[in-house]
């Protein structure tokens, strides 16, 4: 029997990766269909190395094909500048961080969608030539960027029938203010894009409901757009329920918050916790906020919380479920409005799998605030209200926080809403 062979094309992939969160998606989609028996093909661009997260042996597995790429060398050093270490030692790279992120917001706001329009052609390239050489029928697009649906576009109208061209959102394009044009001619170019763009894709793919919903508001003239569409969220993966441990964790009287991921006190961050660590410094009671990720804070806030606060470099994933079981609650946050009615981050659903109830610090309308209130398996507090902060925080030192077994939510899994793409791929 012929393997189904698919080729995604996702710029932003390990080891080049800025974020974890931003690739995991597409990673865990990878090793999804090489289980169903897929001959998987990646496509994606080659920047600085960042790290693998001990994922060497799947990224070994997956036929992944790297395109020189400037601009994605830009962002990985980027992230790479912007660790906690570098923010407490050199007092310059805040202010030098400032400017080059407001050099980056202007020529971005001209470039449509995105600065990565500038180098799709050299995807298509290749892409092409992966496509004749291993004879692929689907063509999975996994965005942002958005301009990278260009290539599955331009893809779509040179092969036509003979590929199925599969858009796939992890963030919406022009239905969120993060990546909607801020000019109007500018955003009617952009919406005139992404309408050409579905309208020619066979199937589109979204993380959570309200991107079709706001989709199919905003290009209503697009036909059987919702029977062409599905909702695919990310989820834990049910096989690493064999890497957790039987044992509680350690009682020793301190209330531990555990916080998995980036963050930045910077102008614009969408998860700044200025006012998070302002509340901190409010209780006078056992707690800490530990964590683990590409941080760029302040180095006055570990002087100011001083055992309150731990700040850790990132882990590999296998390592970070693990750090997550010594936790009493794990921490999402989020300090923006805009668009966040679509959030729902991966990273919920490895709280999930770990047992552990989850905090959400931001907006009450996140998509991912419906599930923790449907499930009742978190708090919520608003990013902005100090106040309630400090009285949810608290209420969880006084009377703690049960653990509970993750497999009663299997519904949430990987394998679960990946089989989805099996109805979809030939």
């Amino acid at each position: 029997m012929k393997k189904k062979k698919t080729l995604i094309i996702c710029r932003s992939f390990f080891p080049y990766a800025p974020t974890f969160g931003g690739a995991v998606r597409i990673l865990k989609l990878c090793d999804f269909l090489l289980q169903q028996g897929f001959e998987v093909h990646v496509l994606a661009a080659r920047g600085e190395f960042i790290s693998t997260y001990g994922y060497d042996e799947l990224l070994d597995k997956i036929k992944i094909t790297y395109v020189e790429d400037k601009l994605q060398k830009y962002i990985c050093l980027q992230e790479l500048n912007k660790t906690a270490q570098k923010r407490i030692d050199v007092g310059k790279t805040h202010l030098i961080n400032k400017v080059i992120g407001r050099m980056k917001k202007i020529l971005s706001n001209f470039s449509t969608p995105d600065l990565g329009v500038f180098f799709i052609n050299n995807y298509v390239c290749v892409a092409k030539k992966i496509i004749n050489e291993h004879h692929i029928k689907n063509v999975i697009v996994s965005t942002p960027p958005h301009s990278d649906q260009l290539i599955g576009l331009k893809l779509k109208k040179h092969y036509k029938n003979k590929i199925k061209f599969i858009v796939d959102y992890r963030d919406s394009w022009n239905c969120s203010p993060i990546f909607s044009k801020s000019s109007f001619f500018l955003r009617k170019y952009s919406e005139a894009m992404e309408k050409k763009v579905i309208s020619s894709a066979d199937y589109f793919t979204c993380i959570s409901e309200p991107m079709l919903t706001k989709l199919t508001k905003l290009y209503p003239s697009i036909i059987n757009l919702n029977n062409k569409s599905s909702l695919i969220m990310n989820g834990f993966d049910e096989d690493q329920f064999s890497l957790l441990f039987d044992g509680q964790k350690v009682d020793d009287g301190i209330f531990r918050i555990g916080y998995f991921g980036s963050m930045s006190d910077e102008e614009g961050s969408y998860r700044n916790p200025t006012i998070f660590f302002e509340a901190l410094e409010k209780i006078d009671l056992p707690i800490k906020v530990i964590i683990y990720g590409p941080v760029s804070i302040n180095s006055k806030w570990l002087r100011r919380l001083e055992s309150k606060l731990e700040v850790h470099p990132p882990v590999g994933h296998v390592e970070a479920l693990r750090l997550m079981q010594d936790m009493d609650i794990l921490m999402l946050l989020i300090s923006k409005y805009d668009g966040v009615d679509e959030i729902m981050t991966g990273k919920f659903f490895d709280y999930v799998l770990v047992g552990r109830k989850v905090l959400s610090i931001g907006p009450k309308t996140m998509a991912v605030c419906n599930i923790i209130e449907k499930e009742n398996i978190g708090y919520i507090a608003p990013f902005d209200n100090q106040k309630e902060i400090v009285s949810v925080l608290k209420r969880l030192v006084k009377y703690g926080v049960k653990t509970f077994d993750g497999k009663q939510y299997i519904k949430y899994s990987r394998q679960n809403q990946y089989n989805k793409f099996l109805e979809i791929l030939d």
